[in-house]
């Protein structure tokens, strides 16, 4: 085989994000241990009966001493950052994410997105900038967080289904994760100095640093149930989820320091202990 038909060979390969998937998992795998993860599952197939959608995990890392999944896209991009902005006046670091949740008993099996307190805090975005992506009807990672947040519930349906019933609420919390080779900006902007006519900022008035990871909230899901909701706040509430975007360089270290705290009162959990206070007593 000639040279030529190798480099083509080798550009197809390049050209499919395959390399970068492999060589992310080879990372989790090297390090599950000392981190305390394991590799669950790889290439998993998952569907949402509901919306019709479909596709592969690329993996999902478990740990049992508290409950946690981290459900994973492998995302690689040639010569490109993104950029999160954020209101100058927006809190430095933030604590909660959005994840999925399910509690597991002889009495029910459910699973809600709800907030929890996971570790380490971090800034968090709704907005972020890509080049090239401007001209798109839905942007790159709100389009690829979408897609996390629907895996991350179908599998979490999945396993919730094949568990065996416990006595007392067994819960696990999943949570949508991104790891990159982009790297990663956090670009602060005061609102008052946006032009109104324009739409942009000059350099004065914003600062740009470098960061590991984010947590990407926004809603991110059209599909509501809106029985009980109130008010159309809720209703966007409701739709919310966070992806933690982790950058590729700093996988290793950012395993090492994910934790969970706690669970907020919006969870299946504490839902579940506030209809049935005596069985967590």
């Amino acid at each position: 085989m000639g040279r030529t038909r190798e480099d083509q060979l080798l550009s197809v390969v390049n050209a499919s994000g395959f390399p970068f998937q492999i060589r992310v998992t080879h990372l989790v795998e090297a390090t599950a241990a000392r981190k305390k993860w394991t590799v669950l599952v790889r290439e998993h197939p998952w569907a949402d009966e509901r919306s019709g959608e479909s596709g592969f995990l690329d993996v999902v890392l478990g740990r049992d001493r508290d409950s946690l999944r981290l459900v994973i896209e492998c995302k690689r991009a040639k010569d490109s950052q993104w950029v999160f902005i954020r209101r100058d006046t927006a809190p430095k670091s933030v604590e909660l994410v959005r994840c999925f949740v399910t509690s597991n008993s002889r009495e029910e099996k459910v699973g809600a997105w709800g907030d929890c307190i996971f570790a380490p805090a971090s800034v968090e975005s709704s907005f972020c900038a890509v080049r090239g992506d401007g001209s798109s009807r839905t942007p790159l990672l709100e389009r690829l967080s979408a897609e996390v947040c629907s895996a991350t519930e179908a599998f979490g349906r999945q396993e919730l289904g094949i568990e065996a019933s416990t006595s007392l609420p067994l819960n696990t919390l999943y949570v949508p994760v991104i790891v990159t080779n982009v790297a990663l900006f956090e670009c602060q902007v005061k609102p008052e100095a946006i032009d109104i006519e324009s739409g942009s900022v000059n350099l004065d008035d914003v600062s740009f640093r470098p960061i590991p990871f984010i947590r990407f909230r926004k809603p991110l899901t059209a599909r509501h149930d809106l029985s009980g909701s109130g008010n159309i706040q809720t209703v966007n509430e409701s739709a919310e989820r966070t992806v933690v975007i982790l950058g590729a360089r700093d996988l290793s270290k950012s395993l090492e320091d994910l934790r969970l705290i706690d669970v907020l009162p919006d969870s299946p959990r504490s839902r579940y202990a506030a209809r049935n206070p005596q069985e967590e007593s």
